[in-house]
């Protein structure tokens, strides 16, 4: 992972969360390749927005990031959330996920993101 003004949080540090005094900061997955060509279905995140903002940034790659072949934003709801993929058009087998994290006043509690999953299935033949 690739990380900037951002700490692992909770019991067993697998939360993600501003650093102290940070105004924003940013959370890159490691890429995940799935092993063979595979379609995305939804994102799903646990979040806590403490007034804060999150944008997730999915990215797709075919050639393991040597290029990106599709990339979404999606801003974040606080709480437990499933947003659909279906705007990353076509098939990959590598993806990732930025999760860009902005807290509006150095005095709030940060943004916290919990838990994230992707969800997708294999491609057959003869789709897409």
């Amino acid at each position: 992972a690739c990380t900037e003004n951002v700490d692992f949080v909770g019991f067993y540090n697998d939360g993600i969360a501003l650093s102290k005094g940070a105004l924003t900061g940013t959370y890159e997955s490691p890429v995940h390749n799935w092993g063979r060509p595979a379609e995305l279905q939804t994102l799903e995140v646990a979040s806590d927005l403490c007034a804060g903002q999150v944008t997730a940034t999915v990215e797709t790659s075919g050639d393991g990031f040597k290029t990106v072949q599709a990339r979404t934003e999606i801003p974040l709801r606080d709480g437990v959330n499933t947003y659909p993929l279906d705007q990353l058009k076509g098939v990959a087998n590598s993806i990732r996920i930025r999760f860009t994290l902005v807290r509006r006043d150095p005095g709030q509690a940060p943004p916290l993101i919990d838990a994230f999953r992707v969800v997708g299935g294999p491609v057959t033949a003869g789709v897409r």
